[in-house]
């Protein structure tokens, strides 16, 4: 079978006939071209409404959460394409079982050769199999007008599923189709296209699911006013949106989650001389908190999510949208405006995404409890950076817990000054601190921001495998874990211990603090683990003992299947010798065997 690499690079021939039914239904059509929309198209008198000229149905048969795409030619006179206000076009869709769906349409890209008018086209992901109908919808002010009707055939088997919060735990995640979902992954916030296929390669390759990409003058910002050529407030950067696509697709091919970021901090503080609502590009707003309460800014926003809603909303890779970026670090933060803003865009995509894709938002520091509380926030997450990754972790996770949603770390990291980990060759931190939040209440794992200057260069990819593996076969949903943190010993320096425990299944990880998180200079002999932990309260059964070396790439060291059945009481001692800095068991009863539900398994340790 060929790999994801090889499947990517025989686009766009390959992937229309066979990836369409392998992975999403990524369907390649012609790219839009990087040329400015004229600001008043000249083929038509101002006064003329809308002409739609043609639609068509670009694939009649979409597997189920593939990605159905219908293209429009409307010949039009009007100033912006991108404002809904002046033309608004959207397909009013309706599923096999009756369920009426509206999904915004997008300006794709100016008249080009065999067109009878500008392209515009929808991207939508049927969710039932079966035939759908539809029709797009034209409306301008003072009228409106319908196409005739349309279909397309959504087939089984289905693509890749969209992910949500757990219907069956809400302190977790699953997709669709009930399967349980632990997001593991890291931060790839910008880069190049070919930087992207290498990294997500590389990433499926290790078991990462989940990246996350920003929208941003650092990346693809779809807006931006950093060059006289750019259109100013309202306007689409097609090229960046162009280069959009392809990193969803990408995401689509390698099996990675997106969380997309809509805006970052820089944009508000260093980049605002270039922000499009600032008044000397044209905007306006005279400082940067006016672009979260001046009307006008508003609903520049409001337009500009709903286009990106129209494009890249369709992919059941879209984890999630993400509000803001460290709002806390733009100048001028004002916590008052910053929840109405909040509260006010996730209501608004609330009401627009027909796929109901997930919402969050982030902070540099603090809870923001007013903001994480809000139901239109789906899930929560903190950006935890410091030397004492641990303790920081077990502080931050507790803050969180209050909210009663999946929680996990967004960006995580020894320091946020930039190639300051390049001397952490072997990945030390990054290996601390994925192990370590695997072993807390959490819905997903933490997540490094090192991509570009540690995480590539040193290519520290094979530290997920080792915990993919550990995971594998690991739901956290529904059962009552036991977390405990404690000491091997009495002796302050003694190895220390994280674990969860459910009625099924123990697992914990053992690490030497005086060698991890980070040691600058290690010993010539790395000391060994030794000692042992008594496990109490386990359910009568059949338990398998696995024991694992994740720090020596030992994805699976040694596998003892354990006949006997626990003790009375339900203890079991479990002997520990590994060759250090750390080791991971995990136990887990037989299916044959019932669980005592008046029995949640405890570690017995000594207070960390």
């Amino acid at each position: 079978m060929m790999n994801p690499r090889e499947l990517w690079r025989c686009r766009p021939t390959f992937f229309r006939l066979v990836l369409l039914l392998v992975f999403s239904a990524v369907a390649l059509a012609e790219k839009p071209p990087a040329a400015s929309i004229p600001a008043e198209p000249a083929d038509l008198p101002a006064s003329r409404p809308p002409s739609l000229r043609k639609v068509e149905v670009l694939h009649q048969n979409v597997p189920q959460y593939g990605k159905a795409e219908i293209r429009a030619d409307i010949v039009w006179a009007g100033r912006s394409p991108f404002n809904p206000d002046e033309i608004r076009v959207e397909a009013l869709l309706v599923s096999p079982s009756g369920a009426k769906k509206t999904a915004p349409a997008f300006f794709y890209g100016p008249k080009t050769t065999g067109l009878e008018g500008d392209e515009w086209r929808v991207r939508f992901s049927p969710d039932e199999p079966g035939e759908w109908e539809g029709r797009l919808a034209v409306s301008w002010p003072g009228g409106g007008k319908d196409s005739k009707s349309f279909d397309f055939e959504c087939t089984l088997p289905a693509m890749p599923v969209p992910a949500r919060v757990s219907v069956k735990d809400p302190s977790c995640f699953e997709l669709a189709d009930g399967t349980f979902f632990y997001p593991l992954g890291h931060n790839v916030c910008w880069g190049s296209l070919k930087d992207y296929e290498a990294h997500f390669l590389k990433m499926h390759q290790n078991g990462e699911n989940w990246a996350r990409v920003w929208i941003s003058p650092s990346n693809a910002d779809i807006e931006w006013c950093g060059n006289p050529d750019s259109g100013g407030p309202g306007h689409r950067k097609l090229e960046n949106a162009a280069k959009l696509d392809e990193i969803v697709e990408l995401a689509e091919a390698f099996g990675i989650y997106l969380q997309m970021v809509l805006h970052t901090h820089s944009e508000m503080d260093s980049g605002w001389r270039d922000h499009p609502c600032n008044q000397e590009r044209g905007g306006p707003c005279a400082q940067p908190q006016d672009f979260f309460t001046n009307a006008e800014a508003l609903q520049l926003e409001r337009n500009r999510i709903r286009y990106i809603i129209a494009r890249w909303g369709y992919s059941s890779r879209i984890m999630a949208w993400e509000l803001f970026d460290e709002a806390d670090r733009t100048d001028g933060f004002d916590p008052k405006t910053d929840v109405a803003w909040q509260e006010a865009m996730a209501r608004y995509i609330r009401g627009i995404d027909p796929h109901g894709r997930m919402i969050t938002t982030s902070y540099a520091g603090g809870s923001h409890a007013e903001v994480f509380a809000l139901p239109e926030i789906d899930f929560t997450q903190a950006h935890i950076y410091g030397e004492a990754i641990i303790d920081r972790f077990i502080e931050e996770m507790r803050a969180f817990s209050e909210f009663k949603k999946p929680y996990f770390a967004g960006e995580f990291g020894r320091t946020a000054q930039d190639g300051a980990d390049g001397p952490d060759a072997r990945g030390m931190f990054l290996h601390t601190g994925i192990w370590a939040q695997f072993m807390m209440p959490s819905g997903g794992n933490a997540m490094s921001w090192r991509w570009h200057d540690w995480i590539k260069p040193s290519n520290l990819f094979y530290r997920f495998g080792a915990l993919n593996a550990f995971r594998t076969g690991i739901d956290r949903r529904g059962e009552k874990w036991n977390w405990q943190y404690g000491r091997l010993t009495k002796d302050p320096y003694s190895p220390r211990v994280l674990s969860m425990a459910s009625p099924r299944t123990v697992m914990f990880w053992i690490y030497d603090p005086k060698i991890l998180p980070y040691r600058e200079t290690m010993p010539e002999r790395i000391p060994e683990i030794e000692g042992g932990i008594t496990i109490e309260h386990l359910s009568p059964g059949k338990w398998s003992v696995e024991k694992w070396e994740p720090f020596n790439s030992h994805v699976l060291s040694r596998a003892v299947p354990r006949a006997d059945e626990t003790s009375e009481d339900g203890r079991m001692m479990i002997r520990i010798h590994a060759s250090g800095p750390d080791c991971a068991f995990k136990l887990q009863l037989s299916s044959n065997d019932k669980t005592d539900e008046n029995r949640l398994p405890a570690l017995m340790l000594e207070p960390w």
